[in-house]
């Protein structure tokens, strides 16, 4: 089993950023954030390393994570002299460009998710796009994130959309554990048969949704912290970046990388919302009628997909699913 080296989660916790780098350590650092994240947390990211006196170079990430995002900054950063670590702000793209780039320059990377609409930030790993947006592979790294940092303020005052298509990501972790561990040959993300303490992991990550989802989604609403929240958000980020990595990926992740080549799906769907489909889809082919019931009730509830047309899959484009 994989995880991170340290996960840190409250509000307001991105202002102690540069206090905790002294966890990795880092005097010298690189920043990957995109021209938006800029203009929301620059001014946080930056005086928080000044007050610690921290070092660092900033690098604007494109928008995709594609091979050649990554050789950009990696050649840009790469001119730095003597970088201790790579710190990725914001959404899942942007992370997983930065996990590929610090693996490529061989220094610890720490994530800063502005989001919980996946579980990218905890992962060893980076789903890779073409330039144009359409999934091309997977890199796995030998190194799992030095530090995950989850500020919960940023992510009550962020669209209540991105903390559900994160619920959508995170529900599909313990069903698709589950067919991992109950089929003989079966095997995690790392290559191994799944671990127990994985798929407990991911069991009380679908717990914890069905139990908290509709009220966190509430407080988003209101731009509220309060510990229903900070419960779903560990959910998205932590619980189910260790249950999928650990415990293993099934259909409902298969069905999500496919829609990806669906430009209307890709254009109008979130990761989340997607996988949230593909789980629907897995079930079905399972035959277990009664988590079919219980799981699109709680996506109704909530707020995601449950009809292939909320994807933008209409009846007109349906010929090239057999493409």
């Amino acid at each position: 089993m994989i995880s991170p080296a340290r996960y840190v989660q409250g509000d307001g916790v991105l202002d102690h950023l540069g206090g905790l780098l002294e966890l990795v350590p880092g005097k010298n650092v690189a920043i990957l954030i995109s021209d938006n994240g800029q203009k929301r947390f620059g001014e946080r990211v930056s005086a928080s390393l000044k007050n610690a006196r921290v070092r660092f170079v900033i690098g604007r990430f494109g928008g995709e994570c594609s091979i050649e995002e990554v050789t950009k900054h990696e050649k840009a950063f790469g001119s730095s002299n003597e970088l201790d670590c790579l710190i990725a702000v914001g959404g899942g793209k942007c992370i997983d460009a930065g996990k590929f780039i610090a693996d490529r320059l061989r220094i610890p990377v720490v994530i800063v998710p502005t989001l919980a609409s996946n579980d990218a930030p905890c992962s060893a790993l980076s789903v890779m796009y073409s330039p144009e947006g359409v999934m091309s592979g997977v890199e796995f790294f030998k190194q799992s994130p030095a530090l995950v940092l989850v500020d919960t303020r940023i992510v009550a005052n962020s669209p209540e959309r991105y903390l559900v298509a994160g619920m959508g990501d995170a529900l599909a972790t313990w069903y698709e554990a589950h067919a991992c561990s109950t089929n003989i040959r079966g095997k995690s993300c790392v290559f191994a048969r799944p671990t127990l303490a994985a798929g407990a992991i991911a069991e009380v990550c679908a717990a914890t949704l069905f139990a908290d989802g509709e009220a966190a989604a509430s407080a988003v609403r209101k731009s509220e912290v309060n510990d229903v929240l900070e419960r779903v958000v560990e959910a998205n980020t932590l619980l189910s970046g260790i249950g999928f990595e650990s415990g293993g990926l099934a259909c409902a992740h298969s069905i999500a990388q496919g829609l990806t080549l669906i430009p209307s799906v890709h254009s109008d769907s979130l990761h989340g919302e997607m996988v949230a489909i593909g789980l629907l889809t897995q079930l079905f082919l399972e035959k277990r009628q009664d988590e079919v019931h219980k799981v699109a009730k709680f996506m109704a509830l909530v707020g995601l997909p449950v009809e292939l047309k909320q994807i933008s899959l209409m009846p007109v484009i349906a010929s090239m699913l057999i493409k």
